[in-house]
């Protein structure tokens, strides 16, 4: 179970990545903490 949730959250890292390289920064709308982490943290690394 470890492993899938380990991959998975690749998967979504490389789509985060991918999805900053392809388009423009777009601002991010206010939400909850746990959606907009991976954003804020692509934007960070990006």
């Amino acid at each position: 179970m470890t492993a899938i949730a380990t991959f998975l959250g690749a998967c979504l890292a490389i789509l985060i990545e991918v999805f900053a390289d392809v388009h423009p920064p777009l601002p991010i709308p206010e939400g909850p903490l746990p959606f907009n982490a991976p954003q804020i943290a692509a934007e960070g690394a990006a």
